[in-house]
Protein backbone atom coordinates (compact mmCIF):
# COMPACT_ATOMS: atom_id res chain seq x y z
CA UNK A 1 0.00 0.00 0.00
CA UNK A 2 2.88 2.56 0.52
CA UNK A 3 4.09 1.79 -3.19
CA UNK A 4 0.83 1.94 -4.67
CA UNK A 5 0.18 5.40 -2.47
CA UNK A 6 3.47 6.43 -3.57
CA UNK A 7 3.75 5.11 -7.48
CA UNK A 8 0.78 7.07 -9.01
CA UNK A 9 2.06 10.77 -7.13
CA UNK A 10 5.66 9.50 -8.77
CA UNK A 11 4.17 8.56 -12.21
CA UNK A 12 2.11 12.72 -12.28
CA UNK A 13 4.98 14.32 -11.44
CA UNK A 14 8.03 12.36 -13.56
CA UNK A 15 5.04 12.56 -16.65
CA UNK A 16 4.53 16.21 -15.94
CA UNK A 17 0.75 15.97 -15.07
CA UNK A 18 0.59 17.07 -11.25
CA UNK A 19 3.20 19.67 -9.51
CA UNK A 20 5.61 18.13 -7.06
CA UNK A 21 3.81 19.31 -4.06
CA UNK A 22 1.90 15.96 -4.18
CA UNK A 23 4.84 13.51 -3.45
CA UNK A 24 4.25 15.42 0.37
CA UNK A 25 0.96 13.91 0.80
CA UNK A 26 2.59 10.33 0.86
CA UNK A 27 4.19 10.58 4.51
CA UNK A 28 1.24 12.68 5.49
CA UNK A 29 -1.04 10.08 4.40
CA UNK A 30 1.00 6.69 5.62
CA UNK A 31 2.79 7.95 8.71
CA UNK A 32 -0.28 7.42 10.47
CA UNK A 33 -0.73 4.06 9.31
CA UNK A 34 2.81 2.71 9.85
CA UNK A 35 2.77 3.87 13.68
CA UNK A 36 -0.54 1.85 13.58
CA UNK A 37 0.44 -0.92 11.99
CA UNK A 38 3.82 -1.41 14.69
CA UNK A 39 1.11 -1.08 17.40
CA UNK A 40 -0.94 -3.65 16.53
CA UNK A 41 1.80 -5.91 15.61
CA UNK A 42 3.21 -5.46 18.93
CA UNK A 43 -0.53 -6.32 20.40
CA UNK A 44 -0.59 -9.46 18.14
CA UNK A 45 2.83 -10.52 19.38
CA UNK A 46 1.61 -10.09 22.72
CA UNK A 47 -1.02 -11.98 22.30
CA UNK A 48 0.20 -15.39 20.23
CA UNK A 49 3.17 -15.88 22.82
CA UNK A 50 0.86 -15.80 25.73
CA UNK A 51 -1.10 -18.51 27.05
CA UNK A 52 -4.43 -18.58 26.63
CA UNK A 53 -6.90 -17.13 29.86
CA UNK A 54 -8.15 -19.93 31.84
CA UNK A 55 -11.24 -18.56 34.69
CA UNK A 56 -10.79 -19.81 38.08
CA UNK A 57 -13.25 -19.87 41.03
CA UNK A 58 -10.96 -17.61 43.28
CA UNK A 59 -12.23 -13.95 43.07
CA UNK A 60 -9.46 -13.23 45.13
CA UNK A 61 -6.98 -14.10 42.08
CA UNK A 62 -7.07 -12.11 38.77
CA UNK A 63 -7.17 -14.86 36.30
CA UNK A 64 -3.64 -14.34 33.68
CA UNK A 65 -3.93 -15.34 30.20
CA UNK A 66 -4.92 -14.18 26.83
CA UNK A 67 -8.58 -13.31 26.55
CA UNK A 68 -9.56 -15.21 23.52
CA UNK A 69 -12.23 -12.89 22.68
CA UNK A 70 -10.09 -10.20 22.47
CA UNK A 71 -7.81 -12.31 20.60
CA UNK A 72 -10.69 -12.66 17.88
CA UNK A 73 -11.28 -9.15 18.11
CA UNK A 74 -8.20 -8.06 17.75
CA UNK A 75 -7.68 -10.65 14.29
CA UNK A 76 -10.34 -9.71 13.16
CA UNK A 77 -9.63 -5.81 13.07
CA UNK A 78 -6.02 -6.99 12.13
CA UNK A 79 -7.73 -8.26 8.84
CA UNK A 80 -9.68 -5.08 8.08
CA UNK A 81 -6.51 -3.47 8.38
CA UNK A 82 -4.58 -5.68 6.74
CA UNK A 83 -6.60 -5.45 3.60
CA UNK A 84 -6.77 -1.54 3.99
CA UNK A 85 -10.53 -0.88 4.35
CA UNK A 86 -10.07 0.45 7.50
CA UNK A 87 -7.37 3.05 6.51
CA UNK A 88 -8.47 6.62 6.23
CA UNK A 89 -6.35 9.40 4.74
CA UNK A 90 -6.63 12.74 6.47
CA UNK A 91 -7.45 16.15 4.94
CA UNK A 92 -5.05 17.30 2.20
CA UNK A 93 -4.89 18.98 -1.13
CA UNK A 94 -5.34 15.33 -2.67
CA UNK A 95 -8.79 14.76 -0.24
CA UNK A 96 -11.57 17.15 0.59
CA UNK A 97 -12.91 16.75 3.88
CA UNK A 98 -12.58 18.81 7.20
CA UNK A 99 -9.10 18.90 9.10
CA UNK A 100 -8.87 17.27 12.46
CA UNK A 101 -8.58 18.90 15.33
CA UNK A 102 -7.53 16.06 17.86
CA UNK A 103 -7.31 12.35 17.68
CA UNK A 104 -11.17 11.75 17.93
CA UNK A 105 -11.57 13.54 14.66
CA UNK A 106 -8.55 11.97 13.19
CA UNK A 107 -10.39 8.46 13.71
CA UNK A 108 -13.73 9.64 12.86
CA UNK A 109 -15.42 8.73 9.89
CA UNK A 110 -16.02 11.30 7.51
CA UNK A 111 -19.68 11.12 4.74
CA UNK A 112 -21.56 13.80 3.10
CA UNK A 113 -25.00 13.34 3.14
CA UNK A 114 -25.20 12.91 -0.68
CA UNK A 115 -23.71 9.47 -0.14
CA UNK A 116 -23.49 8.19 3.52
CA UNK A 117 -21.88 4.94 2.53
CA UNK A 118 -18.83 6.39 0.78
CA UNK A 119 -16.34 7.64 3.40
CA UNK A 120 -14.20 10.35 2.29
CA UNK A 121 -10.45 9.68 2.36
CA UNK A 122 -10.82 5.62 2.47
CA UNK A 123 -10.64 3.02 -0.31
CA UNK A 124 -13.62 2.64 -2.54
CA UNK A 125 -16.19 -0.13 -1.89
CA UNK A 126 -16.96 -1.52 -5.20
CA UNK A 127 -20.64 -2.60 -6.06
CA UNK A 128 -22.26 -4.82 -8.46
CA UNK A 129 -24.09 -2.90 -11.00
CA UNK A 130 -25.66 -3.62 -14.67
CA UNK A 131 -23.88 -2.62 -18.04
CA UNK A 132 -26.39 -0.56 -20.10
CA UNK A 133 -25.55 -1.92 -23.36
CA UNK A 134 -25.92 -5.22 -22.50
CA UNK A 135 -27.51 -6.05 -19.44
CA UNK A 136 -24.66 -7.75 -17.83
CA UNK A 137 -24.16 -7.87 -14.48
CA UNK A 138 -20.47 -6.75 -13.98
CA UNK A 139 -18.45 -5.59 -10.51
CA UNK A 140 -17.64 -1.79 -10.95
CA UNK A 141 -13.89 -2.22 -10.04
CA UNK A 142 -13.72 -4.24 -12.78
CA UNK A 143 -14.06 -1.04 -15.09
CA UNK A 144 -11.74 1.13 -12.77
CA UNK A 145 -8.47 -0.38 -13.25
CA UNK A 146 -5.62 0.34 -11.07
CA UNK A 147 -3.93 1.97 -14.50
CA UNK A 148 -2.99 5.82 -12.67
CA UNK A 149 -6.72 7.22 -14.33
CA UNK A 150 -8.66 9.30 -11.88
CA UNK A 151 -12.24 8.44 -11.85
CA UNK A 152 -15.77 10.62 -11.88
CA UNK A 153 -18.43 8.68 -10.86
CA UNK A 154 -21.82 10.27 -11.99
CA UNK A 155 -24.93 8.73 -9.92
CA UNK A 156 -27.11 10.96 -11.99
CA UNK A 157 -30.44 9.15 -10.18
CA UNK A 158 -33.45 8.64 -11.81
CA UNK A 159 -32.53 9.53 -15.51
CA UNK A 160 -36.91 9.68 -16.41
CA UNK A 161 -36.50 12.60 -14.32
CA UNK A 162 -35.97 15.65 -16.62
CA UNK A 163 -34.57 17.74 -14.11
CA UNK A 164 -31.33 15.03 -13.80
CA UNK A 165 -31.56 14.45 -17.59
CA UNK A 166 -31.08 18.29 -18.28
CA UNK A 167 -28.42 17.93 -15.73
CA UNK A 168 -26.28 15.33 -16.89
CA UNK A 169 -26.45 17.23 -20.25
CA UNK A 170 -25.17 20.11 -19.13
CA UNK A 171 -22.43 18.57 -17.22
CA UNK A 172 -21.66 16.66 -20.64
CA UNK A 173 -21.71 19.76 -22.47
CA UNK A 174 -19.27 21.63 -19.69
CA UNK A 175 -16.99 18.39 -19.53
CA UNK A 176 -16.90 18.96 -23.43
CA UNK A 177 -16.28 22.53 -23.71
CA UNK A 178 -12.88 23.79 -24.52
CA UNK A 179 -11.68 25.29 -21.26
CA UNK A 180 -13.15 22.01 -19.53
CA UNK A 181 -10.98 21.15 -16.70
CA UNK A 182 -10.53 17.43 -18.70
CA UNK A 183 -9.86 19.22 -21.67
CA UNK A 184 -6.78 21.18 -20.05
CA UNK A 185 -5.98 18.22 -17.63
CA UNK A 186 -5.60 15.80 -21.02
CA UNK A 187 -2.65 16.25 -23.56
CA UNK A 188 -3.58 17.16 -26.73
CA UNK A 189 -4.40 14.47 -29.16
CA UNK A 190 -3.95 11.51 -26.31
CA UNK A 191 -7.74 9.75 -25.86
CA UNK A 192 -10.05 12.52 -23.93
CA UNK A 193 -10.58 8.99 -20.92
CA UNK A 194 -6.43 8.91 -20.45
CA UNK A 195 -6.12 11.00 -17.56
CA UNK A 196 -9.64 11.55 -16.13
CA UNK A 197 -12.10 9.19 -16.80
CA UNK A 198 -16.08 9.51 -16.49
CA UNK A 199 -18.52 6.92 -15.93
CA UNK A 200 -22.48 7.09 -15.33
CA UNK A 201 -24.30 5.06 -13.65
CA UNK A 202 -28.14 5.71 -13.18
CA UNK A 203 -30.73 4.46 -10.89
CA UNK A 204 -33.96 4.31 -13.17
CA UNK A 205 -35.17 1.04 -15.25
CA UNK A 206 -32.92 0.31 -17.62
CA UNK A 207 -35.39 -1.18 -20.69
CA UNK A 208 -37.25 2.27 -20.27
CA UNK A 209 -33.85 4.06 -22.12
CA UNK A 210 -31.71 3.80 -24.86
CA UNK A 211 -28.45 4.16 -25.35
CA UNK A 212 -28.79 7.27 -27.23
CA UNK A 213 -31.22 9.13 -24.86
CA UNK A 214 -28.01 10.37 -23.02
CA UNK A 215 -25.53 12.51 -23.67
CA UNK A 216 -22.29 12.53 -25.16
CA UNK A 217 -20.65 11.66 -21.54
CA UNK A 218 -21.86 8.58 -21.56
CA UNK A 219 -21.55 7.37 -25.37
CA UNK A 220 -17.82 8.77 -26.41
CA UNK A 221 -16.65 7.85 -29.47
CA UNK A 222 -12.73 7.85 -30.46
CA UNK A 223 -11.09 9.43 -33.54
CA UNK A 224 -12.60 6.54 -34.99
CA UNK A 225 -15.73 7.03 -34.50
CA UNK A 226 -16.51 3.85 -32.92
CA UNK A 227 -18.33 3.85 -29.63
CA UNK A 228 -17.18 3.35 -26.31
CA UNK A 229 -20.35 1.12 -24.21
CA UNK A 230 -18.39 0.82 -20.90
CA UNK A 231 -19.58 4.44 -19.37
CA UNK A 232 -22.72 3.86 -18.79
CA UNK A 233 -24.61 1.25 -16.10
CA UNK A 234 -27.87 1.07 -14.25
CA UNK A 235 -27.02 0.92 -10.48
CA UNK A 236 -30.64 -1.07 -9.40
CA UNK A 237 -31.75 -3.50 -12.08
CA UNK A 238 -32.87 -7.31 -11.66
CA UNK A 239 -30.50 -9.90 -13.26
CA UNK A 240 -30.83 -12.89 -14.86
CA UNK A 241 -28.67 -15.02 -12.31
CA UNK A 242 -27.15 -13.32 -9.73
CA UNK A 243 -30.15 -11.31 -7.97
CA UNK A 244 -31.08 -7.74 -7.72
CA UNK A 245 -28.22 -5.27 -7.99
CA UNK A 246 -28.38 -1.94 -5.97
CA UNK A 247 -25.81 0.21 -5.56
CA UNK A 248 -27.64 3.02 -4.90
CA UNK A 249 -28.75 1.69 -1.57
CA UNK A 250 -25.13 0.12 -1.05
CA UNK A 251 -23.62 3.36 -1.26
CA UNK A 252 -26.16 5.00 0.60
CA UNK A 253 -27.09 7.89 -2.09
CA UNK A 254 -30.88 8.80 -2.55
CA UNK A 255 -32.11 7.23 -5.66
CA UNK A 256 -33.76 10.18 -7.22
CA UNK A 257 -30.96 12.93 -6.46
CA UNK A 258 -27.87 10.95 -7.11
CA UNK A 259 -24.25 12.06 -6.15
CA UNK A 260 -20.95 12.71 -7.87
CA UNK A 261 -18.21 10.82 -6.55
CA UNK A 262 -14.46 11.62 -7.21
CA UNK A 263 -11.94 8.53 -6.73
CA UNK A 264 -8.10 8.97 -6.89
CA UNK A 265 -5.73 6.93 -9.08
CA UNK A 266 -4.86 4.38 -5.87
CA UNK A 267 -8.73 4.17 -5.13
CA UNK A 268 -9.37 6.27 -2.54
CA UNK A 269 -12.26 8.97 -2.09
CA UNK A 270 -11.08 12.59 -2.85
CA UNK A 271 -14.19 14.37 -2.61
CA UNK A 272 -18.11 13.52 -2.93
CA UNK A 273 -20.91 15.97 -4.34
CA UNK A 274 -24.22 16.91 -5.22
CA UNK A 275 -25.23 15.82 -8.80
CA UNK A 276 -25.16 19.10 -10.13
CA UNK A 277 -23.14 21.52 -12.35
CA UNK A 278 -21.55 23.49 -9.93
CA UNK A 279 -19.96 20.66 -8.29
CA UNK A 280 -18.26 20.26 -11.34
CA UNK A 281 -16.92 23.38 -10.95
CA UNK A 282 -15.75 22.73 -8.14
CA UNK A 283 -14.26 19.43 -9.49
CA UNK A 284 -12.03 21.66 -11.51
CA UNK A 285 -11.34 23.83 -8.95
CA UNK A 286 -10.30 20.92 -7.12
CA UNK A 287 -7.75 19.84 -9.76
CA UNK A 288 -6.58 23.24 -10.13
CA UNK A 289 -4.78 23.18 -6.82
CA UNK A 290 -2.25 20.57 -8.43
CA UNK A 291 -2.59 19.38 -11.63
CA UNK A 292 -0.45 21.29 -14.55
CA UNK A 293 -2.43 22.29 -18.18
CA UNK A 294 -1.68 19.79 -20.82
CA UNK A 295 -2.42 22.40 -23.58
CA UNK A 296 1.39 22.41 -24.31
CA UNK A 297 1.58 18.84 -24.73
CA UNK A 298 0.95 17.81 -27.76
CA UNK A 299 1.13 13.95 -28.34
CA UNK A 300 1.48 12.44 -32.38
CA UNK A 301 -1.74 12.18 -34.02
CA UNK A 302 -3.67 9.20 -33.25
CA UNK A 303 -2.61 6.15 -36.45
CA UNK A 304 -4.99 4.20 -38.01
CA UNK A 305 -3.54 1.28 -36.54
CA UNK A 306 -4.19 0.97 -32.94
CA UNK A 307 -4.58 -2.92 -32.69
CA UNK A 308 -2.54 -2.32 -29.70
CA UNK A 309 -5.12 0.06 -27.74
CA UNK A 310 -6.02 -2.72 -25.51
CA UNK A 311 -2.61 -3.41 -24.07
CA UNK A 312 -1.03 -0.32 -24.20
CA UNK A 313 -1.01 1.61 -20.77
CA UNK A 314 -3.62 4.03 -20.75
CA UNK A 315 -2.36 7.41 -18.73
CA UNK A 316 -2.02 10.28 -20.51
CA UNK A 317 -1.14 8.28 -24.42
Amino acid sequence: MDTYNLGWKLAYVTKNLASRDILSTYETERIKIARELINFDHKLSRMFSGKPLIPNNNSLTKPEGVDMNEFHEAFYKGNEFASGTVVDYASSQLVCKPEANNEVDLNCIYTKPYATNIPIGRRFDSAKVVQHSDARPIIIADHMLSDGRWRILNFCGNYSNLANKETLKMISDFVYSDNSFRVKYTPVNSHEDSVIDILSIYSSDRESHELFDFPRICVPRDFKKRLNYWKLYAGIEDTLHEGRCDAYKKYGIDSEKGAIVVVRPDGYIAMVNEFNLDSYKNIAQFFEKFMVSQSKNILPTPTQDDLDRFIKPLLAV
